[in-house]
Parts: C-alpha cells; sequence; structure tokens
C-alpha cells in the first residue's frame, strides 16, 4: 500500500469514526476559550474498517470513548485522562489513545462494559494551551449492540 493510499484510508476512517460518535448525541462543555466535546458508544456499532483502522475490537461488550478539545472551532491537542465509575462505585482508568489526521485531533478510549449500564465518566483535560486542566463529569447509559 502507497503512502498516499494509506493517508487516504486513514483520513477517510477518521472522518467517519467522528460522524459515528457526533451522530449519537454528542455532548460538550466550555471552559473559557475550549469547548470540550465527548461521547460514548458501542464499539460494535463502529464501521469494521474504521475499528480495523485504529485497532479497535468490535464487540457487544466494549464501548469507545471519544474526547475532542476545540478553540476557536479547531481541535487542538491536550493531555487527556479518562476514569469510568459503574454503579457499584469502582473506578476504572482509560487509556486515552491519541488520533490525529491532518489538522484533526482527538482521543479515545475502549473499556469493558454491560449494555445499556448507566455509567459515570470523570474526565481531565488539559489543553496545551493557556487554561485547563478542565475536570468534566458525565453520566451516560451505553445502549447494547444488536
Amino acid at each position: 500500500m502507497t503512502t498516499m493510499h494509506r493517508f487516504l484510508v486513514r483520513s477517510t476512517a477518521l472522518m467517519l469514526l467522528a460522524l459515528a460518535i457526533t451522530a449519537s448525541a454528542q455532548r460538550a462543555e466550555t471552559f473559557d476559550d475550549y469547548e470540550v466535546h465527548y461521547n460514548a458508544i458501542p464499539t460494535g456499532s463502529l464501521n469494521p474498517s474504521v475499528a480495523e483502522s485504529y485497532g479497535i475490537l468490535r464487540s457487544r461488550t466494549k464501548a469507545l470513548v471519544m474526547i475532542t478539545v476545540l478553540q476557536d472551532g479547531q481541535p487542538v491537542p491536550a493531555s487527556v485522562e479518562i476514569g469510568v465509575r459503574d454503579d457499584r462505585e469502582d473506578l476504572r482508568d482509560i487509556p486515552a489513545q491519541r488520533v490525529r489526521e491532518d489538522d484533526w485531533v482527538s482521543y479515545i478510549g475502549t473499556f469493558d462494559y454491560e449494555p445499556d449500564e448507566s455509567l459515570n465518566f470523570e474526565l481531565m483535560v488539559n489543553p496545551h494551551g493557556p487554561g485547563g486542566p478542565y475536570a468534566v463529569r458525565f453520566r451516560q447509559a451505553v445502549p447494547g449492540v444488536d
């Protein structure tokens, strides 16, 4: 595969990944000049080629959380820490992987879950610029996949 072909495949995959996340009720919070966008979806709902491109296992028991930090509508790099608590209050750290294509940067992490389980997410986002760090907490039930 040529370098150009690999670039086109990865760019398309990132775009499809972003669309999959955006299409499922993405959430956002504003801090100073930054918007932190976040969401969690089941990996089984990802397009197979997108999942393969990023090494994501498609499964009924795995979910993906994606975080994007925007400044003036443009994505910016950041340090991102992700934690999730179940109803038993057990905290699990989710390693964040930076996903970058051209000028777009997001952070993703996968974790095991029970379909339709309500989870409490704890994010610590520190943009590589003035301001931060910012704490984001949200509760979300990640749906099951048929």
